[in-house]
């Protein structure tokens, strides 16, 4: 392979061997090409650079033609990898390296393919984290947002929307960031100590509905079941509601396997909004668990014990703005659109 240190030491003129190369020659005359480019770096001080200049001019043609069959070459590469980067099973730099080195046999690495994927716009960021979903769930999904997406604000208003959160003392979100200096990643002021498992917390239950919102429930310790759903849920909080509105009331609860027993379908004469499963985008009150969650994050003094965790939660809850959870509602129809245009997949709710 011709160097620069072998240009250095040697006197020789590339320019006239250059000149007697034949047209079948190709790839020898694309190597002197650069072999004159390094000829001319090396000599940029010498009175043959006026010599240079004018040959540089002379292969031109030459240069463009290898960068061109250099493109050619990599094309079958670049192909791969911007196919394979719009694939959820091979949107990782290292993965996407693995099935590409696989589907044209040639050994690249993932920092190759990440630089490829940042020239052609896309970024590295945290994948957005959503339940799983099978082909069964995303029709199921369709079907139920195709008989909805006509409803009309009145429909959804009398709709109660519910569901449980847990809410921990050690926050895991990620919106926390910190400033720090160079070199002071681990001292203490910069580090959050955080359950692996959540840590001690508490496990809320809330209702929302146009112009109105029930009591937040905190469980006690303990697990939620089909007995203590009908008895701390049920007959205090949602058999009020229906009592109020009469035959129109609808109610929304997931298929959580203590919201489904035969204790809890038949307390109370109540119909119940059929839901699709593996369906929190589509749920309304997710949104409020966020805000509320927000809320905590951006309290002057955080909670640290669980009883200052269950002041706080009821003081949010109770504060929260009605028109936005009027909001959040009012945009059931939207969802719906949204979701069929996906085919039932995940939609940015």
């Amino acid at each position: 392979m011709y160097t620069l240190a072998d240009q250095k030491t040697s006197n020789a003129d590339p320019f006239h061997s250059y000149e007697k190369m034949s047209e079948n020659d190709e790839d020898i005359k694309h190597f002197k090409a650069f072999e004159i480019i390094l000829w001319i770096t090396v000599h940029r001080k010498d009175r043959t650079l006026d010599r240079g200049i004018h040959w540089c001019a002379k292969i031109k043609d030459e240069v463009e033609k290898l960068a061109y069959q250099l493109n050619e070459e990599a094309e079958p590469t670049e192909r791969p990898i911007r196919r394979l980067s719009q694939k959820k099973q091979a949107a990782d730099s290292g993965r996407n390296a693995r099935h590409t080195t696989q589907a044209t046999a040639r050994p690249i690495s993932r920092f190759t393919v990440a630089r490829r994927l940042l020239g052609g716009g896309l970024f590295a960021r945290r994948p957005v984290r959503c339940v799983p979903l099978t082909p069964a769930h995303r029709r199921k999904r369709s079907l139920w947002c195709r008989e909805h997406r006509n409803w009309r604000d009145n429909e959804w208003g009398r709709v109660l929307f519910t569901n449980e959160s847990r809410f921990s003392l050690t926050s895991d979100s990620h919106r926390i960031l910190i400033w720090r200096e160079r070199g002071r990643r681990n001292h203490p002021s910069n580090i959050i100590e955080r359950d692996r498992y959540g840590g001690r917390g508490a496990l809320v239950w809330g209702g929302i509905m146009l112009g109105s919102r029930t009591d937040l429930h905190i469980f006690d310790a303990g697990s939620v079941t089909g007995t203590r759903y009908c008895n701390e849920i049920l007959l205090p909080y949602v058999r009020l509601f229906r009592g109020a509105m009469g035959l129109q009331f609808l109610f929304m609860d997931d298929n959580a396997p203590c919201h489904r027993t035969v204790a809890a379908e038949q307390l109370i004469d109540i119909e119940r909004m059929d839901w699709s499963a593996r369906s929190p985008d589509l749920n309304p009150i997710e949104h409020v668990w966020d805000f509320l969650g927000r809320r905590l994050a951006a309290r002057t003094l955080p909670p640290v014990t669980i009883r200052e965790l269950r002041l706080a939660l009821q003081d949010e809850w109770a504060a929260m703005p009605q028109q936005l959870i009027d909001t959040f509602i009012l945009s059931m129809g939207r969802r719906c659109e949204t979701c069929l245009a996906v085919r039932g997949d995940h939609i940015p709710y």
